[in-house]
């Protein structure tokens, strides 16, 4: 079975945002695809935060 979940809690306070990013990722596979591409994903991830942190800032 292959499970993948991946999304972002997105939360404008008065000020600040909170952004939470939140992934699982199963593939019955050692060592976790997912630990090995972390920095990839983080990269990636950058890319979708700064749009939105610039978005909320108006």
């Amino acid at each position: 079975m292959l499970i993948n979940l991946s999304g972002f809690f997105i939360k404008k306070e008065r000020d600040h945002i909170n952004i939470t990013h939140v992934e699982f990722i199963h593939d019955n596979e050692f060592p976790p695809k997912n630990l090995r591409d972390r920095d990839i994903r983080t990269q990636n991830m950058s890319h979708f935060v700064n749009p939105i942190k610039d978005v909320f800032k108006k």
